[in-house]
C-alpha cells in the first residue's frame, strides 16, 4: 500500500506526518500528536482492516482488529491531552517489521501472537476504556464537564463534536452529538450556543453536578467504596493512587483493623476529586495523626525522626508543611477577603503523602508476615 503522509493513519484526517526515524510523527487535529512506525502507518489505513485478505478461493480469516482504528485514535488523543508538548509521553503505535509483500493476514497473525509491535495490546486497552452502553457515553461526557468545573471553577466548556469525539472513545461526531442531546433531555447539561460546524458551548447544570457527586459516594460493597472515586471519574487521579488502595484492600483480608485507614484514604480521594479541598487537608492531617502506632510511635514527628534520611525529609515536609497548612485552615477566623484553599495548597504534598502510604503498606505487610510465621 502506498503511504500518504498527508493523511492521519488513525482517522483519515489531514495531517502533515514527518519521518523521525524510526517512527513517523503525526500531528492530527482529532487524534492529537502521536508516533507510529512505518509498518503500522501502512497497515492501519488499509480499509481499516475490514476486508478479508485471501488469495484465490481461500477462506476469510478471523481478524479481531477490524474497525479498531477509532480506538487507537482515542488512545492517541488521551495521551496527547495529558502530555501536550512532552513528546516522550505521546502514544507510540507499532506493528513491527512488515515488508512490501507481507499480507494483512500474515501481519495480523504476527500481531496476535505478540511477535510484532504493541498494536494488539493498545487495542485491548482501548476496548476496556470504550463505553459499552448509551449511559456509558453520557457519563463520559458529563464527567469531563464536571472535572473541568472542579479544576477551573467554570461550568461552561467548549466542545467541537467533529474533532473531540476521540476524547470520549466514540466512533464519530454523531455519537458525541447524540450523547449531548440525551444529557440536555435529562436536565444535566444546557447548550448555551451551537455553530453549524459542530462547535458547542455546554454548561453543566446543578443537577448534573449533583449527579456526578452522587456517583462518587461510597457504595455498600467494601471494595466498591474503595475504588468508587476513581471508577466514576473516567481515570481522574486522587491523592492516594488506585493501586495503593487495592494493596490496602488485600491487606484488609488478613487484618480487619485497616478498615478505618482504607476509608480515610478513600475519603481523601473523594474530597479532592470533588473539589472539597478544605476537607481534603483536614483528613490528610487526620491520617498523619492516625498512622504512628503502625510504626511503633506515638506521634508523626517521631515517625519522621526515626525514618531513613531520604524518607525523613519527605515526612518532615508533611509534618512541617501539610500539617501547618491544615492547622491554619482549621483555626483561622473570618476576615475580609478570605479565600477558599486552592489545589496549590494540596498538590505539593502528594509525592510525600504517597511515600507515606507506601511505607504504611510495607510495614503492615511485614507485620502480617511476622504474625503468620508465629
Amino acid at each position: 500500500m502506498c503511504l500518504d503522509s498527508t493523511k492521519c493513519p488513525l482517522c483519515d484526517g489531514f495531517a502533515q506526518a514527518e519521518l523521525s526515524y524510526p517512527n513517523w510523527v503525526v500531528p492530527c487535529g482529532k487524534c492529537g500528536h502521536f508516533l507510529i512506525d512505518d509498518s503500522a502507518f501502512r497497515l492501519l489505513p488499509e480499509k481499516d482492516l475490514k476486508e478479508p485478505d485471501f488469495p484465490g478461493h481461500g477462506k476469510p480469516f478471523d481478524n479481531p482488529f477490524w474497525g479498531s482504528r477509532y480506538l487507537l485514535s482515542a488512545m492517541a488523543r488521551e495521551c496527547y491531552e495529558k502530555a501536550k508538548d512532552e513528546r516522550q509521553e505521546w502514544l507510540v503505535v507499532e506493528a513491527g517489521e512488515a515488508h512490501g509483500n507481507t499480507t494483512v493476514r500474515e501481519r495480523v497473525k504476527g500481531i496476535q501472537n505478540g511477535d510484532q509491535g504493541n498494536l494488539a495490546r493498545l487495542i485491548a486497552e482501548a476496548q476496556m476504556k470504550a463505553p459499552k452502553t448509551e449511559d456509558d457515553k453520557k457519563i463520559g461526557v458529563l464527567s469531563l464537564l464536571h472535572r473541568h468545573y472542579i479544576a477551573c471553577g467554570s461550568s461552561v466548556f467548549e466542545i467541537d463534536c467533529n474533532k473531540d469525539y476521540p476524547l470520549f472513545f466514540l466512533k464519530g461526531p454523531e455519537f458525541l452529538t447524540s450523547a449531548v442531546r440525551f444529557l440536555v433531555d435529562d436536565g444535566y447539561v444546557r447548550v448555551k450556543s451551537e455553530t453549524m460546524d459542530g462547535t458547542m458551548m455546554l454548561e453543566i447544570t446543578s443537577d448534573g453536578c449533583q449527579f456526578c457527586e452522587r456517583a462518587l459516594r461510597p457504595a455498600d460493597s467494601k471494595r466498591d467504596w474503595v475504588l468508587a472515586p476513581l471508577n466514576n471519574l473516567g481515570g481522574a487521579v486522587g491523592i492516594v493512587a488506585r493501586d495503593r488502595l487495592e494493596k490496602l484492600e488485600r491487606i484488609r483480608e488478613d487484618n480487619e483493623h485497616v478498615d478505618f485507614l482504607i476509608r480515610m484514604c478513600s475519603e481523601i480521594n473523594s474530597c479532592f476529586l470533588q473539589g472539597h479541598l478544605l476537607a481534603t487537608l483536614l483528613v490528610m492531617r487526620a491520617l498523619l495523626n492516625y498512622v504512628p502506632p503502625i510504626f511503633g510511635c506515638k506521634s508523626f514527628s517521631s515517625v519522621a525522626a526515626q525514618s531513613p534520611v531520604s524518607l525523613k525529609e519527605q515526612f518532615e515536609t508533611l509534618e512541617e508543611g501539610l500539617r501547618k497548612v491544615a492547622d491554619y485552615q482549621t483555626h483561622r477566623t473570618m476576615k475580609p477577603g478570605d479565600c477558599y484553599p486552592s489545589r496549590a495548597q494540596v498538590e505539593p504534598y502528594k509525592p510525600a503523602f504517597e511515600l507515606l502510604i507506601d511505607e504504611v503498606i510495607r510495614t503492615l505487610r511485614g507485620t502480617a508476615t511476622g504474625a503468620q510465621q508465629r
